[in-house]
């Protein structure tokens, strides 16, 4: 679909839903829009029961541990807001401290059954992952990197990161010296070093990361 962007003075931005493009002549404010759509404070506080949010609070302030029972609730309350607004997909978000993310998407949507229906699903499961791996394991998960990105280098201090490749290449930082990895490598970044991994190819670099404590 072409569309030809106004050449008077007017400003305009574009709005993309469905592949139609929807033009509008006024300013859209960051300012304003920052923040909208966000499962908060204020809306857990208005969509959970009472004592699943306190429960909630306690891990966020104290890191106590969130039950399954607790976040199936959770979790449910997420869902059904979420497709409130719309949404079809949630994310797993990989952070390291570093500038630089990593995310992996999945549907809502299950798959088929027997009379050809489907249901939407998200459970607590979901939200405690790191949780069901014990108290040594801080992070497991797939990452996956399109073409160009990259997990910028950062150190790891009383931890340890294994990366294990299954899809595409790339290469990877090694406290400041670089070399190819491809699929069926594995690295490892000791407690005190640092590291990082980019995608110099032209398909997804997909690897398992793997952060225990020390």
């Amino acid at each position: 679909m072409n569309e030809e962007v106004p050449q008077s003075g007017a400003s305009s931005f574009f709005c993309v839903r469905e592949r139609k493009v929807i033009m509008s002549s006024e300013w859209l404010s960051v300012a304003e829009i920052f923040g909208e759509d966000v499962f908060n404070d204020a809306v857990m506080q208005e969509r959970l029961p009472k004592k699943v949010y306190k429960k909630l609070k306690q891990t966020i302030e104290e890191g106590k541990e969130l039950d399954l029972e607790t976040a199936d609730v959770i979790a449910h309350e997420m869902k059904e807001w979420a497709i409130e607004k719309g949404a079809t997909h949630y994310t797993h978000w990989f952070q390291p401290l570093t500038g630089v993310t990593a995310e992996k998407h999945d549907a809502f949507i299950t798959a088929p059954k027997e009379d050809g229906k489907v249901l939407m699903s998200f459970s607590g499961k979901e939200l405690i992952k790191g949780e069901q791996l014990g108290a040594y394991c801080k992070m497991f998960n797939e990452v996956t990197l399109k073409p160009g990105c990259e997990i910028g280098y950062h150190e790891h201090h009383g931890e340890t990161e294994t990366y294990y490749l299954t899809k595409g290449a790339g290469i990877y930082n090694d406290n400041g010296k670089e070399y190819p990895v491809e699929v069926g490598d594995v690295t490892f970044c000791a407690d005190g070093n640092g590291h990082g991994i980019k995608n110099a190819g032209e398909e997804d670099l997909v690897f398992v990361a793997l952060i225990l404590k020390e």
